[in-house]
């Protein structure tokens, strides 16, 4: 018996009379799906009884109340769903819809795993908190995904989202996303989402993105690291995205304290492109990112900030202590970043002794021949690179490129790399 269903046609799947399988996908993107076809398809889906894994994507659609509400009265009656994809952005989902379709997902009590994506609908906050309770009746999601940019969310909405969380005890990966211009995080919300996050004593996996004119500020991050150094510290994944925001160097010193709290870290992911960081800020970070000595894998994004060599330096000295690491990753262009940041850095790089994956992004720096030669010379140290990026381009390097690129074909276990100088 066939156990898996893709369908990409609603005709195909109305037609269908396979009600037996336990695992079905159905992709409807972009087809003019509104309240007559989910209609339909709400009521063929009501007649797979042994359904555990449902993946529907409505994306680019015209679901609205009705459409979306009918969709969500037959998810209620699966109730033998364990892992259950939602793809509904894009559409006209207000904050009733919001409503029902949390009411009816809270009857789904086996559920292990969830993801609703509804960006760029109408939820409002009211819309996203009515979600989120209905969410707390499904007490044994271990994973939760929940994509909610550009829906015009304050602190009401993300407060309410937040005491919902802390009472999902099982909790252990969890992936936010509240981008997006229509969405303001404030003081209020940013703390609440910290001190729910804090109760949630199983987390090991979490990421969180709140970029792009969120309005985010010094005030606003030190709220959230208030909340977020409690939570649970045995985390070993931890991703936050906030680039496009409004963080100096008054924000970080908290959030550099809160990073250091997490001993046990093994990968971490930090975006704060295009903010106000300076020489201080980064001290603070990588102050922070220097505790925790289980680092196996480094994302630091800090472009178009206000980064100069005394920052490369102290990053270059937080990296040397770290000696599991084996992915790297710093994109650090469109700083004040001259020869002397980043000798500093080549020097911090051979001391990673087991580093495998190293990309460096400097584009658009004061990097001159010198800078460049050095890092050539200390990258022949580092015995366990296979594979390396690095893009220098739009800086003061004149005669030495080839040089580099000579000596970067001498590293041994090399077998990919990409070079822009």
């Amino acid at each position: 018996m066939q156990q898996t269903q893709v369908f990409y046609d609603l005709r195909n799947f109305l037609t269908c009379q396979s009600f037996q399988i336990k695992d079905l996908q159905l992709n409807l993107f972009k087809e003019n799906f509104g309240v007559k076809e989910s209609n339909q398809t709400a009521d063929q889906l009501v007649k797979y009884a042994n359904l555990q894994n449902l993946f529907l994507n409505f994306k680019c659609n015209k679901l609205c109340l009705t459409g979306v509400s009918n969709l969500a009265i037959c998810l209620g009656k699966c109730i033998n769903l364990q892992h259950l994809y939602l793809q509904f952005d894009q559409n006209n989902i207000d904050e009733n819809g919001a409503f029902n379709l949390g009411k009816e997902i809270g009857k789904c009590f086996k559920l292990k795993s969830l993801s609703i994506k509804i960006c760029q609908n109408l939820i409002k906050d009211n819309g996203l908190s009515s979600l989120s309770l209905g969410l707390t009746k499904c007490l044994s999601i271990t994973t939760l995904s929940l994509y909610f940019s550009q829906n015009q969310i304050q602190s009401n909405g993300v407060s309410g989202l937040a005491d919902a969380l802390q009472q999902i005890t099982n909790l252990q990966n969890l992936t936010l996303v509240l981008d997006g211009k229509n969405n303001e995080i404030f003081e209020k919300g940013a703390f609440g989402l910290g001190v729910g996050l804090a109760n949630n004593i199983n987390l090991i996996s979490l990421k969180l993105s709140l970029l792009t004119l969120n309005k985010i500020n010094d005030k606003i991050i030190k709220e959230f690291s208030k909340g977020f150094v409690n939570i649970n510290q045995q985390l070993l994944v931890f991703s936050l995205n906030l680039n496009n925001n409004q963080i100096r160097e008054l924000g970080t010193p908290c959030f550099g304290k809160a990073i250091g709290n997490y001993m046990n870290l093994q990968e971490l992911q930090l975006k704060f492109e295009q903010n106000q960081i300076n020489e201080s800020g980064a001290f603070e970070i990588a102050n922070g990112i220097s505790q925790c000595l289980d680092l196996a894998t480094i994302e630091l994004i800090l472009s178009s900030n206000d980064l100069n060599d005394k920052a490369m330096s102290q990053i270059g000295f937080t990296l040397s202590k770290l000696k599991k690491l084996r992915n790297l990753t710093l994109i650090l262009n469109c700083n004040c970043i001259n020869d002397e940041g980043l000798i500093d850095l080549s020097k911090s790089l051979n001391q990673c002794s087991v580093i495998q994956n190293l990309k460096i992004d400097l584009f658009s720096n004061n990097i001159g021949d010198m800078g460049i030669a050095i890092l050539g010379h200390q990258l022949q140290q580092c015995n366990q690179l296979r594979k390396l990026e690095i893009d220098f381009l739009a800086n003061k390097i004149k005669l030495v490129r080839q040089k580099l690129i000579q000596k970067i074909f001498k590293l041994k276990r090399l077998i990919r790399s990409k070079i822009s100088i």
